[in-house]
């Protein structure tokens, strides 16, 4: 219930296309955004502003659940703190609140801090002192990240290099109300990190998101994800879908032009 009662606010923070209404949603978009409020507790902007192209929508969906929200070997806390780390890398306040505000609400506030602040090499676990480090400069993984813990992490790496830019572009600079003081947004985020969290679903079932887009060859799966995985079947499809997209929406000469960059992109 107050999933949908935060539905009409959290959606005005999408700029320059407009979201499927929630009363008007069917198929894979209604089917999304019942996943989402579900695990996640509301209709995140950063996923919904993807609703007007239901395949795309779900291609984020999925990538975002089965990384950050699905438990794992690497806890909620770590995956919070990559998912900020990244955003604070790339620059996206909105999501640097969103996640810093969670990780305060799992009792990382002063490692939320120190993402924020740019102050990473000072946080005071080793471990997580180098993963935020990894996950804001990318190279080869920490020596001593625990086992099980770099499919997952890489998962959540990747999802946000691709969501902090369209949040960039198609969202307003913070969830919060713009104008308030230094001292009311730290009053106000920790409070918004336990809202997150206690409207989100405990434990959300792993592979639930997989139904929502159809089976893609092993071709696609990332090098990162284990074969036969979870992670592998979600990334694999959803990168077909995108792919599907853009074969209708972007013309051949711009797709190899951005296929090109990439091919050449160092990772920084």
């Amino acid at each position: 219930m107050i999933g949908k009662l935060v539905r009409r606010p959290v959606l005005g923070q999408i700029r320059h296309v407009r979201p499927v209404p929630p009363g008007s949603a069917h198929g894979v978009v209604a089917a999304v955004y019942q996943q989402m409020e579900r695990d996640f507790g509301m209709l995140a902007p950063p996923v919904a502003l993807h609703s007007p192209e239901p395949p795309v929508l779900a291609a984020v969906w999925a990538m975002l659940r089965e990384t950050l929200l699905v438990p794992g070997s690497a806890g909620r806390g770590v995956k919070e703190t990559v998912a900020a780390a990244v955003s604070a890398a790339n620059r996206c306040p909105y999501c640097v609140d969103v996640h810093g505000a969670t990780m305060t609400a799992l009792g990382l506030g002063p490692e939320a801090a120190a993402v924020e602040g740019g102050r990473g090499g000072g946080i005071a676990d080793p471990v997580l002192r180098d993963v935020v480090t990894w996950a804001g400069v990318p190279g080869a993984p920490p020596p001593g990240l625990p086992a099980g813990w770099l499919p997952e992490l890489a998962g959540v790496v990747a999802v946000f290099h691709y969501l902090n830019r369209m949040v960039s572009v198609f969202l307003v600079e913070s969830p919060l109300r713009p104008g308030l003081s230094r001292r009311a947004r730290a009053r106000m985020l920790p409070t918004f990190g336990r809202l997150l969290r206690f409207l989100g679903t405990a434990e959300p079932v792993p592979g639930a998101a997989l139904g929502l887009l159809p089976a893609a060859p092993g071709t696609h799966r990332p090098a990162w994800a284990p074969a036969g995985t979870v992670l592998a079947a979600t990334f694999a499809r959803a990168a077909a879908t995108i792919e599907d997209a853009a074969r209708t929406a972007v013309p051949p000469a711009v797709r190899e032009v951005v296929a090109a960059a990439v091919g050449r992109w160092d990772g920084r």
